[in-house]
């Protein structure tokens, strides 16, 4: 016998999970910066895709966006 509260229970879940992904404090560029040891206007750079970066570097930041899970 399928439980009646389960859809609820299943609901509340899913907004337990939003809301703490949308509580989560903004990452700044300042902060990819940081973790990638690079500056803010290197972390433009890549991000605008413009001027010249080197491939390693520009790794680095990709690297540090995954990880701080950096939303453009």
């Amino acid at each position: 016998m399928i439980d009646k509260r389960t859809p609820i229970i299943y609901a509340v879940n899913i907004m337990q999970e939003w809301m703490e992904e949308v509580m989560q404090p903004k990452v700044k560029i300042s902060d990819v910066a940081r973790m990638a040891g690079v500056s803010i206007a290197t972390v433009s750079r890549v991000l605008n895709d413009k001027g010249k970066v080197r491939e390693a570097t520009r790794n680095e930041v990709y690297m540090a966006m995954r990880k701080l899970n950096y939303r453009i």
